[in-house]
């Protein structure tokens, strides 16, 4: 490599190097911005952008919502140009919507990109295709689906197929999440499905049962309500959590009451609460010494005084710790 004394001595000047960055794929854009010509097409995506955005905020936050949207694209412009910008944007916007898990949301999506127009053009084009948006684009698609659990069916892959060739990555990708997906969905032998469908009173009981196992039983300190003004709280105890709490030696330590914290099923939330006994006299009772028993679980709403003391009233009125002292500890994500 010539360095700045060789170009002296050679009578020329060296122009510093310009490190050109990548395009990223949610927006593709051209990083040049010195080059006339990129700076009008960066402008004229920025353009597009936006008011791809006016028409999502438009319309109401429904799947009829959202349906709208892609028509009212459609119709506009019969090209279809800025067909990747709106995925992305229409992409992002899903969980807003709440269609995250329609499979014929998707499919509308998929029908965004022009048909038939990037098949390859040759043997060499057939084995090392170009790196073009609309390939990562329909990527992020199934990655989407793949994380709602959406199964792709043979619809599916057909209409993959009309826009990339049935020999692209994302057929390929396409059939192999349709298989494995269906081969591995009942593997799972604590599954709850269809947690969507359940109201939030009921997923509680289930998480509590899933904590404690099969033979405990929830008890319902405060039903849920009606009108929702009053707050719900269910609490639970294993077998040997009930023992433990039986045959405690209470004494002038506190108990903790730890929370909230926090567990997933199927991407939702449940934030629970654990009462646990002052770890310096966990020996005996804990596999680990040094670590406190868990007495009692809860889980409610509302994380508020009211409610937690509502659960250790119930639990004051079946075991011996009416003198203790209980002190709440704040969880993570408090």
């Amino acid at each position: 490599l010539a360095t700045q004394e060789d170009a002296r001595h050679a009578d020329v000047t060296l122009s510093p190097l310009k490190v050109v960055r990548p395009s990223t794929p949610q927006f593709y854009g051209l990083e040049s911005v010195d080059n006339p010509t990129h700076r009008k097409l960066n402008l004229e995506r920025a353009f597009r952008l936006r008011h791809i955005d006016n028409l999502f905020d438009r319309h109401e936050r429904t799947r009829a919502g959202f349906l709208a949207v892609i028509e009212e694209f459609l119709r506009n412009d019969k090209t279809k140009r800025g067909h990747v910008e709106f995925i992305c944007s229409a992409l992002k916007r899903l969980e807003e919507f709440h269609v995250q898990a329609d499979l014929h949301v998707y499919h509308r999506i998929i029908d965004v990109f022009p048909k038939f127009k990037f098949f390859p053009k040759g043997t060499l084009d057939l084995h090392w295709p170009a790196h073009t948006p609309q390939i990562e684009t329909a990527g992020s698609i199934l990655e989407r689906m793949d994380y709602f659990g959406v199964l792709p069916n043979h619809e599916t892959i057909e209409k993959l197929s009309d826009v990339l060739t049935y020999e692209s990555d994302a057929v390929e990708k396409a059939i192999s999440m349709g298989w494995w997906k269906s081969m591995m969905q009942d593997a799972n032998p604590y599954n709850i499905g269809g947690v969507q469908r359940y109201r939030p009173y009921v997923l509680a009981g289930l998480v509590l049962k899933r904590m404690a196992g099969k033979k405990a039983e929830v008890q319902v300190i405060r039903a849920e309500d009606e009108q929702g003004k009053t707050p719900w709280v269910l609490s639970i105890q294993s077998e040997r959590q009930a023992e433990r709490s039986r045959r405690y030696q209470f004494t002038d330590l506190p108990l903790f009451v730890e929370g909230p914290r926090c567990v997933y099923v199927h991407r939702v939330p449940q934030y629970y609460y654990v009462l646990t006994t002052d770890p310096a006299l966990s020996g005996k009772e804990s596999d680990d010494p040094g670590e406190a028993v868990a007495l009692s679980i809860c889980i409610t709403p509302v994380g508020s005084g009211e409610t937690l003391n509502c659960w250790l009233d119930s639990l004051k009125s079946k075991y011996p710790i009416k003198g203790s002292v209980v002190c709440f500890q704040r969880g993570p994500f408090a």
